[in-house]
């Protein structure tokens, strides 16, 4: 397994899946590297609340979490999501996130 280092940059407490598992406090980080998986590691960049090895470059993907409506059409736009004329937030995040997973 894998080993990274991780620093919460959300606004509150987030769970790190880490073996042993971790709650972080928002601006705390792990002592040092720590046992994840790659699932889990591909899973915590896409949610954009964790600064990881020390770096959050923009070639991770952008946490989908907080954004307004029109953020999330420039994000389904940016990434080449298909989103239907209309859609809801919800449905917005649902296309986004298949293309994603494509």
């Amino acid at each position: 397994m894998p080993k990274h280092s991780f620093k919460n940059m959300s606004d509150g407490p987030r769970v790190l899946n880490s073996n042993p598992p971790q709650i972080l406090q928002p601006g705390g980080e792990t002592d040092g590297p720590v046992d994840i998986s790659d699932a889990e590691l591909k899973s915590m960049r896409s949610a954009g609340y964790f600064e990881i090895d020390g770096s959050s470059d923009s070639d991770e993907l952008v946490s989908l979490s907080g954004k307004n409506k029109d953020q999330l059409l420039q994000i389904a736009k940016d990434e080449g999501a298909d989103v239907p004329e209309g859609a809801t937030n919800a449905q917005i995040v649902e296309a986004i996130e298949k293309k994603r997973a494509s």
